[in-house]
């Protein structure tokens, strides 16, 4: 063995294809950092969309909420904000929601003073997992309704206040139309 110097050879070719190879590692890297980093710097939850598909794809953004839930307000008429209070003609009535390129039925049971049950119609498995916060949404939601017998007053954690607004939009269309018109 001889303790000589030893020569090592790079080809021009090589250098460049490890060159490029770094650079597009370093700019892959530098894609997922800014993919899945949080922005602090939004507005106070004051985003506003166009269409339904904007607003369920949206999440919240600020992490300066100190609270774990937020109060979904909603767009409810006084009528049908309280079911203790207002006949309904009993029936089972739905209401569609667009999500994405699917259409889902939100289907109301009501007796003549009560809403029985809130169901989810026609959510197939394919747009079940592409919404993923719809079903437990809607379970938070359909219990508080059931308990409370009103709309009013409905929490939701603050990543699905978008969905739960959602739901709740389409589940007071439902009780609208189910709202006895004889009432005073």
């Amino acid at each position: 063995m001889s303790s000589g110097t030893k020569i090592i050879v790079f080809r021009l070719r090589e250098i460049i294809y490890t060159v490029l190879l770094a650079f597009f590692i370093l700019l892959l890297i530098i894609c997922l950092v800014l993919m899945f980093r949080q922005n602090s710097n939004s507005s106070a939850g004051t985003m506003q969309s166009d269409t339904v598909q904007d607003d369920i794809m949206q999440s919240d953004t600020t992490q300066s909420d100190t609270a774990q839930n937020a109060t979904v307000q909603n767009d409810v008429s006084e009528a049908v904000v309280s079911a203790g209070s207002d006949k309904y003609t009993p029936g089972i009535y739905t209401s569609s929601l667009t999500l994405g390129d699917s259409a889902v039925d939100v289907q109301v049971t009501v007796s003549s003073d009560s809403i029985r049950s809130i169901e989810l119609v026609n959510l197939s498995e394919a747009t079940e997992a592409a919404y993923p916060l719809v079903s437990s949404s809607f379970e938070n939601i359909v219990s508080q309704i059931l308990e409370k017998q009103k709309l009013d007053g409905i929490t939701c954690s603050a990543e699905n206040r978008y969905t739960s607004q959602l739901l709740l939009n389409a589940i007071s269309k439902a009780l609208k139309t189910a709202q006895n018109t004889n009432v005073n």
